[in-house]
């Protein structure tokens, strides 16, 4: 049985069409911008600040688009120190309202044999878009806003 190698990020990198590496320094920038804010001014006034509607008109919703800067999202976090589910999901709200969509940002909490467990979503017009419906549903969503 041979092993799969995975593709270095430099390998990576030079695969992706523009559109991707555009989404990728896009995302960046936003995670950590949300990282550094839940370090020091907490989610409430992250949300005043950056979760405004935009007054632009906004353009119909367009899944793949969002599908690719979902994937953009998990793979800047993965470089970010502490950007975990709430500050993707929080990134994932934020851009989204700039783009004049109303996404909104969940969180849940489950009790293992390891204790309490929490987790951060975001959905749009009822949907989850970085996190699968089995994984939700496997959370107590805490009413928190």
């Amino acid at each position: 049985m041979s092993a799969v190698i995975e593709p270095s990020f430099i390998e990576r990198v030079r695969r992706s069409s523009w559109r991707e590496r555009i989404d990728a320094l896009d995302a960046l920038w936003r995670v950590m911008v949300v990282r550094l804010l839940l370090a020091t001014i907490g989610i409430k006034r992250i949300q005043a600040l950056l979760f405004s509607i935009s007054d632009q008109h906004p353009a119909d919703f367009d899944a793949h688009l969002w599908g690719r800067r979902v994937v953009a999202i998990r793979r800047a976090a993965a470089r970010v120190p502490g950007a975990v589910c709430l500050a993707r999901s929080m990134t994932l709200v934020w851009w989204m309202a700039k783009a004049g969509l109303r996404a909104e940002l969940h969180m849940g909490v489950r009790v293992g044999p390891r204790g309490a467990d929490g987790h951060a979503w975001a959905t749009f017009a009822g949907r989850a878009l970085d996190e699968s419906d089995s994984v939700i549903a496997t959370y107590q969503r805490i009413q928190w806003s």
